[in-house]
């Protein structure tokens, strides 16, 4: 018996979707691909922009 290291796949993409529900508007689909497995937090960072100062929602 031989036990032996199995190369992992080059081509295996992690699919991340999600649905953003803005306040009055339609809601926005999202999807993202990645090549290691995220954490929802690691996640939930990718959606959230930092805001910059001097600067409101719509400008």
């Amino acid at each position: 018996m031989s036990l032996g290291y199995k190369q992992p796949r080059r081509d295996l993409m992690y699919k991340i979707t999600a649905t953003i529900k803005k306040p009055g508007g339609l809601d926005v689909q999202w999807l993202r691909f990645s090549k290691v497995k995220l954490t929802m937090s690691e996640c939930e960072k990718l959606l959230f922009k930092p805001k910059e100062a001097g600067k409101s929602f719509g400008n």
